[in-house]
């Protein structure tokens, strides 16, 4: 929209800005970075090891999961700084970036689930990036079909940017939160 037809406030035009966009790059990013979590293991018959170790084959899923999980709270956190940095002299609606901060998290990890998954599957870890961004870019684009199409409802329902942008404007329900979960 032109500038006077705008009516949101600049929270949420930094929130539907950063993180809307910080959300697309990592449409790009996450396939790289999960690509070689199970991949390269299976390539280099490590895996075999690592099977053997005292843990369970769920247990492993998690923390290799959650090891990147790590690193992609800090992704999630990098397009909030510029935000609180501005917290002492405007005045933005904090609840409206924590909702879209936990929106974004919630992205990158079922990104970083969906990577994973491919990552298991194959012994290349290109294989795997190509498969996971496939996967990914097909849950971008399949909301886009007529609205006249008896499908339309289930294939929106598909679609992760239909989930993150309630977040995106300050508002956390359970069907999205659910989405992300599953």
């Amino acid at each position: 929209l032109e500038a006077a037809q705008r009516s949101a406030g600049l929270t949420q035009e930094l929130t539907l800005n950063l993180l809307g966009f910080a959300a697309a790059l990592a449409l790009f990013s996450v396939p790289l970075l999960t690509m070689r979590l199970f991949a390269e293991e299976l390539r280099n018959g490590s895996f075999t090891l690592l099977a053997r170790a005292p843990v369970s084959l769920p247990q492993i899923l998690f923390g290799k999961l959650l090891g990147l999980g790590g690193m992609l709270l800090v992704l999630a956190a990098h397009p909030l700084l510029p935000c609180l940095f501005l917290l002492p002299w405007l005045p933005l609606d904090l609840g409206l970036l924590l909702a879209a901060g936990l929106g974004l998290l919630l992205v990158l990890v079922s990104f970083a689930a969906i990577g994973l998954f491919f990552s298991s599957l194959s012994r290349q870890p290109a294989t795997a990036a190509v498969g996971t961004y496939g996967v990914l870019l097909l849950l971008s684009v399949v909301n886009q079909v007529s609205p006249f199409d008896a499908t339309a409802p289930i294939l929106g329902w598909l679609a992760w940017n239909e989930h993150l942008l309630p977040f995106l404007l300050g508002l956390v329900s359970t069907p999205d939160l659910a989405y992300f979960l599953i």
